[in-house]
């Protein structure tokens, strides 16, 4: 009945085994010459695909990663500079300290030996000053001794101071 319903279509049933049996063949051939390559080379280019997305992510991370690290080495070298900044303006202001103190202190050595010098200055003057009023009042009292006073007076007097100078050298 089979063979029956199956004629009454038309179809014949060897020729629908040789059909079938033909379809496998070509199925397998298919397969094995161009499905099993085809498929091969999609693994491929999907395997492929996947290494270069892998990788791509990788290189964006290492990216994101040397960019954090330039940022923070900038950073940190920013820091260092303005530390070094800040170290010379202490440098600078210590030295600057320095050098008034030792400016000071040659003035006020300075001024210390102005000072000296004006005195010993002085002082010769007061020296030369009270040899030329000696000198003067010397010659002065000469004067008026040789003028109201006589020989014999003036001998008495002399007499007298030198005995005076005698008890004051003792």
């Amino acid at each position: 009945m089979s063979e029956g319903g199956l004629a009454a279509l038309g179809v014949k049933p060897v020729l629908l085994l040789g059909q079938i049996v033909n379809f496998t063949i070509l199925f397998l051939i298919l397969k094995k010459l161009v499905y099993g390559p085809l498929i091969k080379a999609l693994k491929n280019k999907q395997e492929k695909e996947a290494k270069r997305k892998a990788l791509q992510e990788k290189i964006e991370k290492e990216w994101a990663n040397l960019e954090t690290e330039i940022k923070n080495k900038k950073a940190g070298a920013r820091r260092e500079a303005q530390k070094v900044i800040k170290q010379a303006k202490v440098e600078a202001e210590k030295e600057k300290e320095i050098i008034l103190e030792k400016a000071k202190k040659e003035a006020a050595e300075t001024l210390e030996r102005a000072k000296r010098e004006a005195m010993q200055q002085k002082q010769k003057s007061r020296k030369e000053t009270e040899k030329q009023a000696i000198k003067l009042a010397t010659a002065l009292t000469e004067k008026l001794i040789d003028e109201f006073l006589g020989e014999k007076e003036q001998k008495t007097l002399i007499f007298q101071a030198t005995k005076s100078l005698k008890k004051i050298r003792v």
